[in-house]
């Protein structure tokens, strides 16, 4: 097994500046060369270098896991979210273990093995009826040492949800994905605007649609069929955003037998891309969050702060994939990669 000693051997360097070219820390990256530091990653690659953990946690009395607590849903977002940080905990070399919960007892299971063991790190979601005695529970570990990633707590827009204001929190950004719903609409020359209602989970994407519409002059409407229909009659180009792909489905069935399709008669965007939004007829242009992406980040965060780093609270932009229900393109499924984008 290769060692940093052996590495050090090889280029001829000082072992500490071996393992600080190897941190995941950037406080420690940065004190390194950049040529020096590629030589070194070059050369730990080729050597098959694989960081020996287990003994560095052994003695901090901690186990060398990431543990995991997720939403108990079964979409494309969470399967993304696990493939993510399956990933990126795999090439790390750490073993996760994952706790799936919708609520407070799940989460109540998950705080138990939380403190009995002290693991080497912590993502989790906060269930969204948290109680004070579980949310101290979390700080208290945080405060004794332990290292905590907090996803997806605050729903409702911003950087950070207060509650877990001690704590290193990382977001999607949804106000920016209702921001590219409201600049596509206006590019496909929309007058009449409407969205689904605001439930407080997906208020920020609310927010975001309104705020770039209303900088431009515009206001948005409560969308229902009849003043759908009113704002069609009276010759208006439509566009609706709906808050989640589940909706936008429920609007383009109620239409089309009152002779409305997407695409055709007026413009849709949903937002999740959910696994059948690139298959339905006709295909939905949706908000697409990033949560493979994000799982990766998650784990090199959590690393970063088992090596003494520091991590900013970071909002992860989605982007918006445009498809036939608002006037684009029918995707290729073999490859999405050619779908066209708005980031």
């Amino acid at each position: 097994m290769t060692k940093l000693t052996d590495i050090a051997k090889v280029l001829n360097l000082d072992v500490s500046v071996i393992s600080r070219a190897l941190s995941q820390a950037p406080e420690n990256r940065h004190r390194v060369n950049p040529e020096t530091r590629k030589r070194i990653l070059e050369t730990a690659e080729k050597m098959n270098y694989v960081p020996d953990r287990s003994a560095a946690f052994f003695r901090q009395k901690k186990a060398p896991t990431i543990l995991c607590y997720l939403p108990g849903y079964t979409d494309r977002l969470l399967g993304n979210l696990v493939m993510g940080i399956s990933k990126e905990a795999s090439r790390q070399k750490f073993p996760v273990n994952f706790f799936f919960g919708k609520k407070n007892a799940d989460f109540e299971i998950f705080l138990d093995a939380l403190t009995k063991i002290k693991h080497s790190a912590v993502i989790t979601y906060p269930p969204h009826q948290m109680t004070a005695d579980f949310r101290k529970k979390l700080e208290d570990y945080h405060q004794s040492g332990g290292h905590i990633l907090i996803l997806n707590a605050c729903s409702n827009g911003g950087i950070r949800d207060e509650r877990f204001a001690s704590m290193p929190q990382f977001q999607i950004n949804d106000a920016y994905g209702g921001k590219l719903v409201a600049e596509h609409f206006l590019n496909g020359r929309v007058e009449c605007f409407f969205s689904t209602v605001i439930y407080p989970s997906y208020e920020s994407r609310y927010l975001g649609y309104e705020q770039t519409l209303k900088d431009s002059g515009y206001s948005v409407k409560t969308y229902s069929v009849s003043s759908f229909t009113k704002a069609i009659k009276s010759g208006q180009k439509v566009g609706i955003f709906a808050l989640t792909d589940a909706e936008a489905v429920n609007i383009m069935l109620s239409l089309a037998p009152l002779g409305y399709h997407a695409g055709r008669d007026y413009l849709l965007a949903g937002h999740d891309d959910q696994f059948l939004s690139a298959r339905l007829m006709p295909s939905l242009t949706t908000v697409h969050q990033p949560t493979l992406e994000e799982g990766i980040l998650a784990v090199k965060k959590v690393i970063c702060l088992m090596e003494g780093g520091s991590v900013e609270n970071e909002l992860l932009n989605p982007w918006l994939v445009i498809r036939e229900s608002s006037g684009g393109p029918r995707p290729d499924l073999e490859h999405p990669e050619s779908e066209t984008v708005l980031r």
